[in-house]
This record gives C-alpha cells, structure tokens and sequence, in this order.
C-alpha cells in the first residue's frame, strides 16, 4: 500500500470539538502534536481506516510541522546570486596574494606564445605542463580562500539573524524544522560543510571537476522533495522558511 505523503489532515481526535474543526500535522507515519484551526471552507472527512488519512488539504502550502510555510526554490536561487554578489568581491580582495601571480603567469605565457608563433616555431612551449603545474596551485590558494569567506559569511549570520543578507532581501531565513530559535553551531557547520563538499572535492586538482557534480545534485534536490530541504537542509535538520 502506498504510504500517505506528510501534511495537514483533519484531526481524528480532536480535543475541543465544540470549538469546531481543525487540522492536525500527520509526518508520514504517524500523527504529531502539530494542531491549527481549519479553514472555514469545505475540508476532507477522516476515513474510518486507522492505518492511513484522508487526502491532504488542498488549500494549505507546504509547511514545517509547526505551520510555519516554507520558502519558494526561486526564493533560495535568487538569496544565493545576491549573496555571491557580496562575498566575491571579498574573497577578490583577500586573495590577490594568489590572483596577482597567477595573471603574471597568464601574462607571460601569453607573451611566450606570441613570440613562438611571430617566429613560426614548430613546437610552441607556451602553456605547457609547467605552466599548468604552477597555474592549479595558484587557483587552489584562491579556491580555499574563497570557501573560507564564504563559510565566516554564511554561518556568522546564520547564527545572529537566522539568514543570510541575501535571504533577508527575499523575505525568507533558515530555521529547524522541528521548532524556532537560534541555530547551534554544530547545525551551522554541518549545513555548511555537506552544502559546500561539492565546491571542497572541486579543489582537489584533475579529478575534482568530476565529483563537484554533487553540488549540481544539491542545488536542485528542493525541486522534487516533499519537505522543501535540499541535502544540507536534512543533514543539519533545517528548513528555509518564509519570515
């Protein structure tokens, strides 16, 4: 038997029927303490099988058990550019020591291929395998600097606002699932960590460009899950919410 999907069902067992119907949060396998009023609107009667409830109610969106709803996949995209809009220009600034040699050495290279080929040489030496061996320790420094501020960004107002800059402007911030409040740092480390393993992999030299895939996986996954979490989200136990 297919198993009912979690949401707002009417209450079996309500505990003030005089006060009229409500609703009560089923997670999937078993019913909570979750309890809101009932829309006054025409809403599904619980069916006399104790194994399964009646259809979700149409009319509500997708929520924490709590009822809080939850933010929009379009939301999260666009509170990401925002937040990228602050912390590259950041992460520029900090890692000049690594930019700066890496375009003398895209400079000179280019210089080298542009006397190679005046010359008409028949065995161009520029961007050779020296070049590149010094090239990828250059994008490496600047790829973990780059990781570094944007974790200090992410977590340090993750944990004062409960959102970053970006999801402020959106209207949306990050919370549990099972309840409100301030994150705890092992959350905010955990969400950050599994969030960022794509871009972590991606710096290991020649084969991380195959394993940061994982991020494109993590990226999407709000698209099709239940709860709205993408990877990180049920790793830390989170949920982005509207505020």
């Amino acid at each position: 038997m297919t198993q009912t999907p979690a949401g707002w069902y009417t209450d079996p067992t309500p505990e003030r029927p005089d006060l009229g119907p409500s609703l009560r949060w089923w997670d999937g396998a078993r019913w909570t303490e979750h309890v809101t009023a009932a829309p006054p609107t025409a809403y599904p009667a619980y069916p006399t099988s104790p194994a399964y409830p009646a259809q979700p109610y149409a009319a509500l969106p997708a929520t924490t058990p709590d009822g809080q709803p939850l933010a929009g996949w379009w939301q999260r995209v666009l509170a990401m550019i925002i937040d990228w809009l602050i912390t590259f220009p950041v992460a520029v600034l900090v890692g000049l020591p690594f930019i700066i040699p890496m375009a003398r050495e895209f400079g000179d290279e280019w210089d080298l291929l542009m006397d190679e080929m005046d010359s008409g040489s028949s065995n161009p030496q520029a961007f050779g395998t020296g070049f590149q061996g010094d090239i990828v320790w250059y994008a490496l420094g600047f790829g973990i600097v780059a990781l570094l501020v944007g974790m200090v960004y992410e977590i340090a107002f993750l944990r004062w606002k409960n959102a970053t800059p970006g999801k402020m402007a959106l209207g949306i911030q990050v919370r549990l699932r099972e309840q409100p409040g301030t994150l705890p740092w092992g959350c905010l480390f955990l969400r950050w960590f599994v969030k960022r393993l794509g871009s972590i992999l991606g710096q290991i030299p020649f084969v991380g460009s195959f394993l940061s895939v994982a991020w494109l996986i993590n990226f999407l996954w709000p698209l099709w899950d239940g709860k709205k979490q993408a990877l990180h989200d049920k790793a830390a136990q989170t949920n982005v919410v509207r505020r």
